[in-house]
């Protein structure tokens, strides 16, 4: 029987100390880690030692979903992280994200840019008789799915704060391109105009560290001010 992990997270910034993460540990990369901005958040393939390059499970784009996805460049299907948070997922809820994953690679729709989407984190494409054809993700949008296919909710997607195009640029580094072009505002769900609701892969961080604290429900984004908390971890609370 698998032994339950403990919740744990870890900023390695440089670290030469190897530990030891689970699968399906959460991940992030920096913008600059001076600065925490968390700009990408991914899933860990395989239990891994880190800091280290990495399988991972993530919506890059293109998006990466089984590890046999051999179509994909090997380069787009690991990560350097800077940043991981270790769930202590147990064996059950290990299985229920790992069959998600397979349920995600399999379907139909396309894996490069085209399956990608700012807002909602989670777009449902249906066919001609109204049936999920396939599903549209932000980075952010498929790490908590993956985890809400485990019971596992780290935030309320329902009252997102609102982020202004200044600090979604370090996570979406095209959103001034889109922005010029109407076509694909519609596409990648920023029509109106901004600022949006958001999410922003340092939430999840913060909803796995609310989770590991053990309180009740998924972790709500203070709406003010939200630029503090697409950072992590917070300056305050050191590495």
């Amino acid at each position: 029987m698998q032994q339950e992990a403990e919740p744990a997270a870890s900023v390695f910034c440089g670290n030469p100390n190897p530990k030891a993460f689970s699968r399906f540990t959460l991940l992030g990369q920096y913008e600059n880690r001076e600065g925490r901005f968390v700009r990408h958040a991914a899933l860990l393939a395989l239990p891994s030692n880190l800091p280290a390059t990495v399988a991972v499970f993530h919506m890059g784009p293109p998006l990466v979903s089984t590890s046999a996805e051999l179509s994909i460049e090997t380069e787009e299907r690991e990560l350097s992280p800077d940043l991981a948070y270790d769930l202590g997922l147990n064996e059950a809820e290990e299985t229920l994200i790992t069959r998600w994953a397979s349920k995600i690679a399999n379907e139909s729709g396309p894996l490069d840019e085209r399956r990608y989407v700012v807002r909602p984190h989670v777009k449902l494409m249906l066919n001609e008789r109204g049936a999920v054809k396939y599903h549209r993700f932000s980075c952010s949008g498929y790490a908590i799915e993956a985890f809400r296919a485990a019971n596992i909710n780290l935030c309320d997607t329902e009252s997102l704060p609102l982020i202004s195009v200044d600090l979604l640029r370090p996570s979406y580094p095209l959103i001034d391109e889109i922005l010029s072009r109407p076509k694909l505002r519609k596409h990648y769900g920023v029509e109106d105009d901004p600022p949006w609701p958001v999410l922003m892969p340092a939430y999840l961080f913060y909803g796995a560290e609310h989770r590991s604290q053990q309180k009740p429900g998924s972790f709500c984004v203070p709406h003010s001010p939200p630029g503090n908390f697409v950072s992590y971890p917070a300056a305050d609370q050191g590495s």
